[in-house]
């Protein structure tokens, strides 16, 4: 297949020429991860992470989808 170029003179451009390299994207913040301390404490510092990624989610949500 012949990417970017036009195919055989008909002036067809490749349709998968519009997406980005990673050289031309936007640079974007940095999430950082979660890592919970081990131990007995784990799984209920998971579960209050996940409960506020989620409260997070929902509240951009209520603020950018009409509500």
């Amino acid at each position: 297949m012949n990417h970017g170029k036009t195919s055989g003179g008909h002036g067809e451009v490749c349709p998968f020429r519009t997406f980005r390299t990673s050289s031309e994207t936007p640079r974007t913040k940095q999430i950082p991860s979660f890592k919970a301390p081990d131990g007995p404490a784990k799984k209920d510092a998971e579960i209050a992470y996940q409960k506020g990624e989620a409260e997070r989610s929902f509240t951009w949500l209520r603020a950018n989808a009409g509500q």
